[in-house]
């Protein structure tokens, strides 16, 4: 019988190179520093782009505010724990320090991209390689893009967040065996990245295949190769220490301040259990889109008398407020009034005529944006609005306590027939139709489209006037010059010098151009690549395990927002910012994993 070795794929040998390192080489970090001095400078024509949103951008402000004068999150409210912290701290911090934030965030941006280039340098020898990926990632067209890089939301740091993750876990996979103070910087590095990034998005779920690839292929390597260095595997525990401890620290300062032990009550297990007991109860005539419709809260009123209270608010002006944005009458109206409005209205049904909200949309038999149905994603925001003005967001634990009765007494009256449910389920995802099916393949074939070819994203706005309340806000909290109230937000340049704008459209188009053809030839070598080591005529490199990691990454996180496309609100492309980093890269060291042959790595 053949032995476990026997029918594993052959992994190279670490091997430690004696020669000058490409960092040494003063030519380089010259081209390094040249190349991130005309990124800054190109960028530096861009305005922010300044929105009123009290769930959103004017949020982060505010609890930014609150940090920069040593007040925690500022005074409890329904959205005081609503989003992660980590923004509004990388917003305070750059406010302190004098520094603009989109200045603020480009520079983070460069440093990932340094930091990744040092990470892969032992197996990328070549320096005109590490410069080309170095420059690759810089100009990456969707770390500038007005509609996900030049507003105070949380896709100004997550791409950076995301491409330090990975050059951090990279880069301790492959100097695991170098003397132990060099993996224990990279290992703490990794630990301090991912708390960053935990704490920043709520779906952060999606980095973790990479790193489970990148340290089951480094426990498996050093295991069959290197016995000596097989108690350094234990560093791997040091990042996920790292980040328990930092989540740690944020939920006990929630505790002290708030009452709650979470980092997010979005994450808070009685919210979600009650998210999850409404959204479990049948609809009397199901319709997509609409997670919990007016007739079946009508039979939840009466079933639990915790959800009774929200009636008044719920069928009042916080229902109505909530079921604005997307009413058809309200935005008819608006395009009545504004061409250009209407213009881009008419552009996103055309571009996204296979999405299921626009099939809603134009719809004549759907009532989902009639104004009489709270739509989709919106409804989470809507049951918080209730459940303070109900009186419950006193404190974190009174508000916890009432998501807790709220969700026993509705789990009670399906478990006793009284409401007609599906199974119970505690998550935020809403039960699954099978009419979502057709919607889910579009929206999974969109979302690749959009990442391999680089399409120009649009952000659909309604037409608004900034408060003076907000416009002082934003300029003293982010030191930026603001954007006129009423643009087109669309495209990778915008700001006020035309000189610096044209550079960056040029440089978008022509990632634009290039893209395509560069995925296909990305996909097609790490597929050629990934049948030669099944063939088992080639070792598994370290560059084929970066690349496997990246690629199911990459997927894991579109199929998350396909997901979220489909049954709530549109995802893709506005949450698609962290992908192209991470494609590019995966593109870059497809070729490299192909030609560089059977080698020993090369991990110095």
């Amino acid at each position: 019988m053949r032995s476990i070795r026997g029918v594993l794929p052959h992994i190279a040998r670490f091997s430690v190179n004696k020669e000058k390192t490409s960092f040494t080489r003063p030519w380089l970090w010259l081209s390094i520093i040249t190349l991130s001095f005309i990124k800054i400078w190109i960028v530096t024509g861009q305005t922010l782009f300044a929105i009123d949103g009290r769930h959103d951008d004017r949020l982060f402000l505010n609890i930014a505010d609150n940090l920069a004068h040593g007040k925690w999150l500022g005074d409890y409210n329904n959205l005081t724990l609503a989003k992660g912290m980590f923004y509004p701290l990388f917003v305070a911090a750059a406010y302190r320090i004098g520094v603009p934030l989109l200045l603020a965030q480009q520079m983070l941006y460069i440093f990932a991209c340094l930091l990744l280039v040092m990470a892969v340098r032992p197996t990328v020898r070549p320096p005109l390689m590490l410069l080309f990926i170095f420059a690759l990632l810089l100009f990456n067209p969707m770390s500038y893009d007005v509609g996900l890089a030049t507003m105070v939301t949380r896709e100004g740091i997550y791409p950076a967040l995301a491409l330090m993750v990975a050059g951090l876990t990279a880069g301790f996979m492959v100097r695991l065996h170098r003397p132990c103070r060099t993996p224990l910087w990279w290992s703490s590095g990794l630990g301090l990245a991912i708390s960053a990034f935990w704490l920043t998005r709520e779906e952060g779920v999606w980095i973790l295949p990479f790193i489970f690839i990148c340290a089951g292929f480094s426990m498996v390597r050093t295991w069959r190769t290197n016995p000596a260095y097989r108690l350094r595997l234990l560093y791997w525990a040091l990042p996920l220490s790292i980040c328990l401890l930092f989540s740690g620290i944020v939920a006990g300062l929630n505790k002290l301040h708030y009452g709650i032990f979470t980092t997010v009550e979005f994450k808070e297990p009685a919210f979600v259990s009650a998210y999850g007991a409404l959204t479990r109860v049948k609809h009397t005539n199901w319709s997509p889109y609409v997670l919990v419709p007016r007739e079946t809260r009508d039979r939840i009123y009466e079933a639990s008398p915790s959800f009774s209270e929200l009636r008044p608010f719920l069928e009042g002006d916080i229902g109505r407020q909530w079921s604005t944005p997307l009413n058809k009458r309200v935005i008819n109206e608006q395009m009545e009034k504004d061409p250009f409005f209407a213009e881009k209205i008419k552009e996103y049904l055309r571009k996204n005529e296979d999405d299921l909200i626009v099939k809603l949309w134009v719809s004549e038999k759907a009532r989902v944006f009639d104004g009489t149905q709270i739509p989709g994603g919106w409804f989470m925001w809507a049951l918080r609005d209730a459940v303070a003005a109900a009186g419950h967001y006193s404190s974190g634990t009174a508000a916890a306590d009432y998501y807790g009765r709220l969700a026993h007494e509705i789990n009670i009256a399906c478990n006793e027939g009284r409401l007609e449910c599906y199974g119970k389920h505690a998550t935020m995802m809403a039960p699954w139709h099978s009419e979502y099916n057709s919607y889910l393949k579009n929206s999974l074939i969109k979302g690749i489209r959009l990442l391999a070819d680089f399409e120009e994203p649009d952000l659909l706005t309604q037409p608004g006037v900034i408060s003076e309340e907000s416009l002082t806000a934003f300029k003293r909290l982010t030191r930026e010059r603001l954007s006129p109230a009423h643009v087109e937000i669309k495209g990778w340049a915008f700001g006020k010098d035309a000189l610096r704008a044209r550079m960056l459209e040029f440089i978008g188009r022509g990632y634009r151009f290039f893209a395509p053809f560069f995925s296909i030839a990305g996909i097609s070598a790490f597929l050629i690549e990934t049948i030669m080591v099944l063939m088992r005529r080639k070792a598994v490199s370290t560059q084929w395990i970066i690349c496997a990691g990246l690629l199911i990454s990459n997927l894991t996180l579109i199929t998350i927002l396909s997901l979220i496309h489909t049954t709530a609100f549109p995802a893709i492309p506005s949450y698609l910012g962290p992908s192209y980093p991470l494609h590019l890269l995966f593109t870059a060291m497809a070729f490299m994993a192909l030609f560089k042959g059977n080698a020993a790595e090369d991990d110095s």
